[in-house]
């Protein structure tokens, strides 16, 4: 007869570490930092686990939707912040122009 044995898994990631192991490449921690909280400053938002699952989710769905990397979303992100364009829009143009012109 087999010994069941019971295995606790905390499931209650914050989301710096998903992001550390979702994104292509397995980033360190300390670069997603960076550049995560250069982009919040950037449209004014706080550095809740709300705003970086909601940015994280968004870029990770971007990665997989264009097949750029996540990094490289969010570095264009903040190196061409565009003034009136939402945080999600700016991701989505990020995206879209790398997956197009920078191969």
């Amino acid at each position: 007869m087999k010994n069941k044995i019971k295995v606790k898994v905390n499931l209650n990631l914050d989301s710096y570490s998903i992001m550390e192991t979702e994104f292509e490449g397995m980033p360190a921690r300390n670069e997603i930092i960076s550049r995560v909280r250069i982009i919040l400053t950037l449209y004014g938002l706080q550095e809740t686990e709300t705003n970086l699952d909601i940015l994280g989710s968004y870029i990770i769905a971007l990665k997989k939707k264009h097949g750029v990397p996540e990094m490289d979303i969010l570095k264009h992100m903040y190196e061409n912040k565009t003034d009136g364009v939402s945080l999600k829009m700016q991701a989505v143009i990020a995206a879209v122009y790398l997956s197009k012109f920078k191969k």
